[in-house]
């Protein structure tokens, strides 16, 4: 997407844009249907119910569209992300950052997951979660 994003703005005339959409949780009934699906098959796994504790949490499917019409139509942004409505949006960041120090390290994927090798990257995603709700805080004292 960034490959095609460059070339239509190398074309001055286009009128074409791209864009990468990166929801967190959606509130949908995909995830409770695949959470059923594993505990019938017998392959439930505990980060399965992590994912079902967000989901109350989650943004709408509506929410989803609003931030994408935002996106494209008002901030022209090319990167959109999603928020989970109970998690500062300095989580999200460092979430997706950790995913990609993974992918520039050579690392499996979410590796932060790891006991040992994900400590520092934890420790990491923990300070901006802290930051975060710090930041929430105050914006709250403000109102």
């Amino acid at each position: 997407m960034e490959s095609l994003a460059h070339e239509l703005r190398s074309s001055k005339d286009c009128k074409i844009s791209t864009h990468v959409l990166c929801p967190a949780a959606v509130a949908t009934k995909y995830m409770t249907t695949a959470a059923s699906q594993a505990k019938a098959a017998g392959t439930y796994k505990s980060g399965a119910s992590q994912v079902e504790a967000m989901m109350p949490t989650a943004m709408s499917a509506e929410g989803i569209a609003s931030l994408l019409a935002d996106g494209i139509l008002r901030d022209k942004a090319f990167y959109i992300k999603g928020y989970d409505a109970a998690q500062p949006t300095e989580l999200l960041h460092a979430m997706l950052e950790a995913r990609c120090e993974d992918i520039t390290n050579g690392r499996p994927p979410l590796s932060h997951l790891e006991r040992e090798a994900g400590k520092p990257v934890r420790k990491k995603i923990g300070a901006a979660v802290k930051a975060g709700k710090e930041r929430l805080k105050a914006e709250q004292s403000k109102l």
